[in-house]
């Protein structure tokens, strides 16, 4: 990590210096991910923002190779892109330690672990990444943070882009954008983004298929007002790419090591298929220069098949195989189907005012989500297999499904929030309430109510440099019962970070970060009823990040990050435990990523580049054994040629197909890393 970390700091200060002596033209400067929305929920400079935030558009995410959207976070700062490997199941990535809360265009898209369809990078035109308790805004969520994904929508221009790809593992993808003025006066604009994609993964029978058509239209009334509507219809068909591979014969050699594409579920059972159906609109109407009101409303049916048959490691993670020879390894099954329906709505007001020589950008709004969810499903221990020499096809009782409780969450907040700017001062300060529901088929329903609190302050001391400081809040119900029959209080989370940002040339943007977060009232094991859980659980977060962007006038890009953390669990039934770096929780991460383009003719432009990632070792513990992955640096490449409106783009990620794994736990099972995987696209612009 420190040779990666002063090539970084190498690579920067090559770039400034460049940069000083460069002539600078404005016009020639691309500056991306200067303003985000997802911190106050007003367009606002990243600046200004007293607070962690980074914004990846999706020039960049593209060029980078990310096929989902957790790996559009790999070269961000405090980010877990990848906390378990190559899974197909959802994106879960981690911020600061901690899960993180999902959002598509600020509304809710995932409460709890429901299997909806991930979403597709290509209907996005960027994605921003709010880094500590967030609440105040968003309501219950987790104390990492916010991943909130910006949809491609019309912007009143004529053109797009078709596409092709072909790649690693019989990839094969087609992509399609155009958008279009639809009136002569121009009030009237559609969009239209689609994508088809027939591939296998690393795992073998694995497949990864997808159809995605998301249709949109924008109306402008006036120049004041303007709605949009989004469509999406999507359906997915693939399985469980991870196979739970037992670390005695992976990331250990206690027996012959498995190879890392082995499937040891069956093809005919194994899948997970899903579909979704959205509809959303985003309004926004300005009154005058002082009001202002925005509406973003979803509604989304969306259905999983889920079918997975997986190695069997936990009741013996030492020796799971269960014949002499030490090859044949038990099996479980696992079955879900499921019906998910989600209502988000989010309005609000913006009231820009001065009071004397103070300038407020006051925020006040209501935020609902419902959702309904029915399920059935199934577990049972099925025939075992050859891990070494899998043979298919043998017969096996499929676990019955029974049908689960239905399922109705739902919540309420209020907020307001005050942005002030007082010369050089800009301070940010905002509360609410929240009261969330969750009712259980069968059971009482549970009510849980919460006040949410932040407050910052950011200083422009001139020369771009900003130092700032801020407080922040958050929480999220426990659902059930004890077994004393008392509902759970939610998991509280709250945040103390002080940084500073630093623009020291045009098109360049340095954030450094230090936080100190908490996360109370997580559930333990009760050492006086082993049926119970009681929530003494706190786990405390101390961490420095460094995050680094430029673009120059040259047509050079560099992003440099780099992150500690100190994710220590402080309370825990399992004595074991205190003291001790949270499970599957690396301490420290480094990135540093740079693309150049040369001009070879007047319409043709050759552009290379790479970057390279750091992931640091990770603990899992037990109570009687600590197993720890080892760290892994990964490199990435591109490389590509621009003419005219054609261009053809060769990607490679995990460059030199390192083998690794992220993580391996005490349970007995490993998930393995991405292998390397290359693509190639030919694009047509018009």
């Amino acid at each position: 990590m420190r040779l990666l970390l002063s090539a970084s700091i190498a690579v920067l200060a090559v770039a400034s210096a460049g940069a000083a002596t460069a002539q600078t033209n404005v016009d020639e400067v691309i500056i991306t991910g200067e303003r985000a929305t997802t911190a106050t929920k007003t367009d606002t400079p990243v600046i200004r923002t007293p607070q962690a935030i980074s914004v990846v558009e999706a020039d960049l995410f593209n060029d980078r190779a990310a096929l989902t959207v957790q790996e559009t976070l790999r070269y961000s700062a405090g980010a877990g892109a990848e906390p378990y490997g190559l899974d197909t199941r959802g994106d879960g990535p981690s911020l600061r330690g901690f899960s993180s809360a999902q959002y598509l265009d600020g509304l809710n898209k995932v409460l709890g672990f429901n299997l909806v369809p991930r979403t597709e990078v290509f209907t996005l035109e960027r994605i921003e990444i709010l880094r500590g308790p967030s609440s105040m805004l968003y309501g219950q969520g987790s104390t990492g943070g916010v991943v909130n994904m910006i949809s491609k929508k019309p912007t009143f221009e004529r053109g797009g882009q078709i596409a092709a790809q072909i790649g690693s593992f019989d990839r094969y993808q087609g992509m399609f954008d155009y958008q279009s003025p639809l009136t002569e006066d121009g009030d009237l604009a559609a969009r239209l983004v689609a994508v088809v994609r027939d591939a296998n993964m690393q795992t073998d029978h694995v497949r990864d298929d997808r159809v995605v058509i998301s249709p949109s239209i924008s109306w402008k009334p006036d120049a004041a007002t303007t709605l949009t509507l989004i469509g999406l219809y999507q359906d997915d068909k693939t399985s469980s790419s991870q196979q739970f591979l037992p670390y005695v014969a992976t990331l250990q050699d206690t027996f012959a090591k498995l190879p890392v594409d082995r499937f040891l579920g069956e093809p005919s059972y194994d899948r997970l298929n899903t579909d979704q159906l959205g509809v959303t609109l985003l309004a926004n109407r300005r009154f005058n220069d002082v009001f202002e009101a925005n509406a973003n409303v979803r509604y989304v049916d969306a259905s999983t098949e889920f079918r997975e048959i997986y190695a069997y490691t936990y009741g013996n993670p030492a020796n799971p195989f269960i014949d002499p020879a030490n090859q044949i390894i038990p099996r479980s099954a696992y079955a879900i189907n499921s019906d998910t329906n989600i209502f988000t709505a989010d309005i609000n007001g913006t009231a820009r005012f001065t009071t004397g020589e103070i300038e407020h950008v006051l925020l006040a709004g209501v935020d609902i989500l419902d959702l309904n969810s029915k399920s059935a499903s199934g577990f049972g221990m099925v025939t075992p297999i050859n891990a070494y020499n899998p043979i298919y096809g043998q017969p096996f009782d499929a676990p019955a499904l029974a049908t689960m409780p239905k399922l109705d969450q739902s919540q309420l907040g209020l907020y307001i929030q005050d942005q002030l700017r007082w010369r050089q001062l800009t301070v940010v300060a905002g509360v609410r309430r929240d009261r969330a529901k969750q009712k259980t088929e069968g059971s009482a329903t549970q009510i849980d109510e919460a006040t949410s609190f932040r407050v910052g302050a950011i200083y422009d001391l001139g020369n771009g440099f900003s130092p700032y400081a801020s407080y922040s809040e958050s929480f999220l119900p426990v659902a059930g019962l004890n077994a004393y029959g008392v509902a759970y209080r939610p998991q509280k989370g709250e945040q103390f970070e002080v940084g500073v940002k630093w623009r020291p040339i045009l098109g360049a943007l340095i954030t450094v970060a230090a936080y100190d977060l908490n996360e109370t009232n997580r559930q333990t094991n009760d050492p006086d009823n082993v049926v119970n859980l009681i929530q003494t659980g706190k786990i405390s977060g101390k961490g420095v990040e460094f995050e680094a962007s430029w673009t120059s006038p040259r047509d050079l890009t560099v992003t440099l990050a780099a992150s500690h953390a100190k994710t220590e669990i402080e309370n825990s039934s399992a004595a074991y435990e205190v003291g001790r770096q949270a499970s599957d929780t690396p301490r420290n991460t480094a990135s540093v990523w740079a693309i150049k383009t040369l001009q070879l003719q007047n319409d043709v432009d050759f552009r290379f580049g790479g970057g390279v990632r750091y992931v640091g070792h990770t603990d899992s513990i037990g109570s009687n054994i600590t197993l720890r992955t080892p760290s892994y640096t990964i490199a990435d490449a591109l490389i590509g040629v621009d003419w005219g409106q054609w261009s053809l783009r060769a990607t490679a990620t995990n460059l030199f197909d390192k083998q690794y794994f992220a993580p391996c736990r005490f349970f007995g099972d490993c998930f393995t890393g991405q292998g390397r995987n290359v693509i190639a696209t030919l694009g047509y612009r018009f």
